[in-house]
């Protein structure tokens, strides 16, 4: 399957959800998820290329309040130092933390 690499801005807002198909999946932008108004949530359904581990590399991931990120191939994330993470990222809470 062929890889998609979201290289500019994705965001998911306003109760939305989108899930990316089959295959894999890169970030070397930023990717926002949620805004306060509503439950948002992004999930990766195939490979997830900047998981390393227990990290997660690339790009900027934003998870903000109602924003829920979620990684099947990915459970136990902790997030690379200087990443936005707040509301839930594979369905636990997260505190934000910002650079």
């Amino acid at each position: 399957m062929p890889w998609r690499d979201n290289q500019g801005n994705l965001t998911v807002t306003g109760g939305k959800t989108f899930a990316t198909a089959a295959g894999g999946f890169a970030n070397s932008g930023t990717l926002s998820v949620g805004d306060g108004a509503g439950s948002s949530l992004f999930t990766v359904t195939g490979t997830l290329a900047q998981v390393s581990g227990s990290t997660l590399n690339g790009g900027t991931w934003n998870v903000l309040a109602g924003g829920t990120l979620n990684l099947p191939q990915a459970p136990n994330l902790t997030g690379q130092p200087g990443r936005r993470h707040a509301g839930r990222r594979n369905g636990r809470s997260s505190p934000a933390s910002t650079p």
